[in-house]
């Protein structure tokens, strides 16, 4: 008993010795974090407890937050971006940076987070920084900017940090990422440099060496020099461990292989990418691209085409059932079965849905078929869908357009010598044979016009048993098979989209849509002349009587028109399309064509001279050649086969208009504004009139004669020269409303874009170099100066970066200069916050809210400060 007493008397006496050592533990770790707390928030100490204050602030606080706003954002942009498979993937999913405008919130909130972490938290004492985490926050700032497409802001960034922590691994990662803002502005060369400095660096970290290759990849892939993105792309893939993330790698590479016809290699990694974790449509395409990289006479590409074919009936695949005929269509033309392709490309835009961009490669690719077998009327319609469907960003959409253009030209040539030929045939036919012919169309436009309402008919009698077999309140889109509603199924969203497009053709989204007078031009254009065509009665046989020649002057007429675009298609024959053949067959039509106008014959005869000599027919160029120079030995063209300079003699004539004009033009630059008046009275009809009469307008306007001015103006401002007529445009209406003009005098007056507005709201700046200057200190001093001065009135501290070098305070708001020139005469005086950033170089500068969008933007310390003292000081 005695022993168990004891026992419990020590336990007793050590739990209470266990208590009083917690309670003196609690009182020195309160006594610790006070000590830290307060030793901490100065970034004047470089104290072990400051620095443990800042790493760890400046790290878990603004780092994090930013970082983890970058993330969010990057993770955004590669979700919303579209691969486009019918070219080589890009290396990395972003896009185009600088249109990215869904992800600016949080690329912005990194930059502010970071910039907090700089100001706040920056302990750097005599040149050296002893906050850790400073450079990875201005290199997180360098990469929201980067995300953001601002590629010179992010630039400077990442070089500051290059320049500013030399001797840390920072460094390769900020020229790293300096190489991918010159890659993304194409400055290919600043790029490659650094690059190359990268490859040669020993001490270069092994952990980086996988985003260093992927952005050679990408350096290398840009420029389509594909031998050495291949070698990057190996060396990046090596490096990667996980499948999933080698897939996108081995699908570059294998488009790679395939573009250079190895398509053993391209099989090869085109496997690797469906061994791999990817998604359906990388698989779909991978699977489509090794049908195409199968050899064509080989079983092999028979089962492929087979196993296609089988594709197109799983249901599965619906969405995709244009490039599955899209892929079968190209195996078609690689096995030389043209007709069969043209079956599979026609398939494939009638399954396109929803996919512009599948569509106009189908109608592209039969548009080349047609063009490449000298079908350009089948191929002008084909590239005409291709243009209709095909996005106007789309990278083949401006040769595309190019090539359309010149067809389009070239068969409303063929279209007009078709009918004039057509029209004159039925002219010389007995009167009976004609109205029988003109029955006929007109019967055919009645059966059109009776299937088209059949048709019509019979897709509202549908929609009417549908509607009666559900009901009421399920009646907009309930019993599609996609979905509950309307919007989320896509077949009948297709539906939709195609009865829209028949009925108001491909729209762009926009206000007005409907209206045949939108600003857009081509589109009121594209209107009235659909209103031309319904106006139109087809079936009125007076409208097809009324085209047919019955004068001698209709007959020369339509003979005319047949000359002149057999002329013009000639040209376009061999100028743009390189058919020399059949550049001829349209010169001979000329010269067959009775009672053909005169002036056509010595260049036709000129042109088909040209022809036989790029065709190095001698017997045919020596003959036309003679024939020009006995029947137009005075024409131009003569005189250029006597005398291949001869152009240049005339040429020559020119040159001496010109250093006539000259010598004009410098009498206007030396002021002699009468002489150029008397030079340029009497202006002659040459190229350069119109430059004279501007010369003489301007002059006029230097004498103060701006009426005279303006009626010269008035007759050039729909001058050929297109410059000119805008830049008259411009001045005619700088003339009648000046206000502008005033403006631009008064800044080259006073040489400032500056402007004194006393009445305006006007705020105060206080800038101070970053280093060495603690804002969050005086912030609290001025929040101190204005509860001691100025208890009535609430002003709006604010602190904010000026580029890289300052620091930008900024007290705000006052009604006008006066209130604000009052709080800077007195805070002058304030000898506690004048003491405190008077150890640095400072500026205190009141201005308005109009001004400082033009200071900031600027970051013009040096003219502003001279405004100042001009405006504000000296005549305050």
């Amino acid at each position: 008993m005695y022993n168990y007493f004891q026992q419990n008397n020590r336990s007793k006496k050590e739990l209470t010795i266990h208590m009083k050592l917690n309670k003196l533990l609690k009182k020195a770790f309160l006594l610790l974090f006070l000590l830290v707390f307060f030793s901490g928030c100065s970034t004047k100490k470089k104290t072990w407890f400051s620095r443990q204050y800042h790493n760890t602030t400046a790290k878990y606080n603004g780092f994090f937050n930013g970082n983890e706003s970058i993330k969010y954002g990057v993770k955004k942009i590669s979700d919303s971006f579209e691969d486009d498979y019918s070219t080589v993937l890009p290396v990395f999913r972003t896009g185009d940076l600088k249109k990215s405008k869904s992800t600016l919130p949080y690329m912005d909130k990194a930059i502010q987070k970071g910039s907090i972490v700089i100001q706040k938290h920056s302990i750097k004492i005599r040149g050296k920084e002893y906050c850790r985490w400073i450079d990875d926050n201005y290199f997180m700032i360098g990469k929201a900017y980067f995300y953001k497409g601002e590629f010179d802001e992010a630039a400077k960034t990442f070089s500051f940090i290059i320049e500013e922590y030399k001797k840390t691994p920072i460094v390769y990662e900020a020229s790293m990422w300096l190489s991918r803002c010159f890659i993304e502005k194409k400055d290919f060369v600043a790029a490659e440099s650094i690059l190359i400095e990268l490859t040669n660096n020993r001490k270069f970290p092994e952990k980086l060496e996988k985003d260093f290759e992927k952005i050679n990849a990408d350096f290398y892939v840009r420029q389509k020099n594909y031998p050495l993105a291949k070698e990057s792309l190996l060396n990046c893939i090596n490096k990667y461990k996980l499948k999933k993330d080698k897939a996108r790698l081995n699908y570059i590479l294998a488009q790679i292989f395939q573009i250079e016809e190895n398509f053993k290699q391209a099989s090869k990694y085109y496997n690797q990418v469906l061994k791999s974790n990817s998604d359906y449509s990388m698989v779909f395409n991978t699977k489509m691209n090794l049908a195409l990289c199968a050899d064509k006479s080989s079983k092999n590409s028979e089962k492929m085409r087979k196993d296609l074919v089988k594709m197109t009936k799983d249901d599965k695949n619906k969405e995709y059932l244009d490039q599955i005929y899209y892929t079968i269509a190209k195996m078609d033309v690689s096995a030389e079965d043209t007709l069969l392709a043209k079956e599979n490309y026609l398939k494939s835009t009638l399954y396109s849905i929803s996919n512009d961009p599948q569509k106009a490669l189908s109608f592209l690719a039969l548009a080349e078929i047609e063009f490449y077998s000298s079908n350009f009327v089948s191929s002008e319609l084909f590239y005409d869908s291709t243009i209709y469907f095909m996005p106007e960003e789309y990278r083949l959409y401006k040769p595309t357009l190019e090539k359309y253009l010149v067809l389009k030209d070239l068969v409303n040539n063929l279209n007009i010598i078709n009918l004039q030929d057509s029209l004159i045939q039925l002219a010389l036919m007995p009167r009976a044979e004609v109205n029988a012919i003109i029955k006929s169309i007109i019967d055919k436009e009645l059966e059109k016009e009776r299937l088209e309402k059949e048709q019509e008919m019979l897709k509202q009698q549908n929609l009417f048993e549908n509607n009666r077999n559900t009901n009421r309140n399920e009646q907009f889109g309930n019993n599609t098979s996609g979905g509950k509603w309307y919007f989320y199924n896509p077949a009948t969203l297709s539906f939709g989209l195609s009865e829209f497009r028949k009925k108001w053709g491909k729209r762009k989204l926009e206000d007005d849509w409907r209206r045949k007078n939108r600003k857009s031009i081509s589109i009121s254009t594209e209107d009235s002349s659909t209103t031309s065509l319904e106006a139109t009665n087809f079936k009125d046989p007076q409208f097809y009587l009324q085209q047919i020649p019955s004068t001698p002057k209709d007959f020369t007429q339509a003979r005319e028109k047949i000359a002149n675009s057999c002329y013009q298609a000639a040209i376009i024959y061999r100028h743009d399309l390189n058919k020399i053949e059949k550049s001829n067959e349209m010169l001979k039509k000329i010269l067959s064509i009775v009672d053909v106008d005169t002036g056509f014959l010595p260049m036709t005869h000129y042109n088909l001279y040209l022809n036989y000599l790029a065709l190095e027919k001698e017997v045919q160029t020596k003959s036309t050649r003679q024939y020009i120079l006995s029947n137009y030995p005075a024409s131009v063209y003569a005189n250029i086969i006597l005398d291949p300079d001869y152009l240049l003699s005339v040429q020559s004539v020119n040159d001496i208009e010109d250093l006539n004009y000259e010598k004009d033009y410098q009498s206007y630059i030396g002021g002699d504004f009468a002489e150029v008046l008397n030079l340029t009275g009497i202006t002659k009809k040459s190229e350069l009139e119109e430059k004279y009469l501007f010369l003489r307008a301007i002059s006029y306007l230097k004498k103060g004669d701006s009426i005279v001015a303006i009626n010269t103006l008035d007759q050039i401002k729909s001058a050929e020269d297109k410059a000119l007529s805008k830049y008259v445009s411009n001045l005619l209406d700088i003339l009648d409303d000046q206000t502008d003009l005033i403006e631009a005098n008064r800044v080259a007056i006073e040489k400032t874009p500056y402007i004194l507005s006393r009445e305006d709201n006007h705020m105060l700046m206080l800038i101070l170099p970053k280093e060495g200057v603690d804002v969050s200190f005086l912030k609290t001093l001025l929040s101190d100066y204005n509860s001691e001065n100025h208890s009535t009135e609430i002003f709006e501290i604010s602190a904010m970066m000026m580029g890289l070098d300052f620091h930008l305070l900024t007290i705000k708001l006052f009604s006008n200069s006066k209130d604000v020139m009052s709080y800077y005469d007195g805070l002058k005086q304030n000898n506690k916050i004048i003491n405190e950033i008077r150890a640095n170089e400072y500026y205190l500068l009141p201005i308005s809210l109009e001004n400082f969008q033009d200071f900031y933007v600027n970051k013009d310390l040096k003219g502003y400060s001279k405004f100042f003292e001009l405006k504000y000081l000296y005549k305050n």
